[in-house]
């Protein structure tokens, strides 16, 4: 953590709050893929959920549920996309 609290420091704060939500996103996304056994689009948009929730518990439960379910719904889309028009 003290590399996000640096960068925060001498850079600017967007960049080291979108690695930490970067971050969070992908640990929730390989935890859900441990326990669930698979990696398919449920477990993009569990992670994507609990990310925009843990991103918003101090706003509140309803703030949780918006942002949750909107950051599940662009993590869907992404990875879809990305799957679809990048070559690996």
């Amino acid at each position: 953590m003290w590399v996000l609290n640096s960068l925060g420091h001498s850079r600017g704060s967007g960049g080291s709050r979108i690695g930490v939500i970067g971050l969070i996103y992908a640990g929730m996304e390989c935890g859900a893929v441990v326990v669930t056994d698979q990696n398919d689009v449920w477990s993009s948009m569990a992670a994507g959920l609990g990310t925009g929730a843990v991103c918003q518990v101090a706003r509140g439960i309803r703030s949780m549920a918006i942002v949750g379910g909107l950051t599940g719904g662009a993590a869907v889309a992404a990875k879809q996309a990305m799957k679809r028009y990048v070559p690996i």
